[in-house]
């Protein structure tokens, strides 16, 4: 049983409960990802039209995704590599 286990799952000790932290996370992530993309185009289809989904996009999503990697590119600079949390 111990080969199969090894085979199928071989996470042991305390990698364990970082494996379960990291998978759920995840799982949240993608639930919540999935969620509100579902929810925005059922509202912006049913409230504005299937057209306005591409404006949004342009107008929406490009420049706040532009001023996120600006944030993280000058949050990632101000912290040292290697530093451990």
């Amino acid at each position: 049983m111990s080969s199969l286990r090894e085979l199928t799952f071989p996470i042991y000790g305390a990698d364990v409960v970082r494996f379960a932290v990291l998978g759920g996370i995840k799982f949240f992530v993608i639930f919540a990802l999935t969620l509100t993309r579902d929810l925005k185009d059922t509202i912006v289809v049913t409230s504005c039209g299937a057209e306005a989904i591409t404006t949004l996009k342009f107008f929406g999503v490009l420049p706040f995704s532009a001023l996120f990697f600006i944030y993280y590119a000058k949050f990632s600079s101000r912290v040292p590599p290697g530093a451990k949390s």
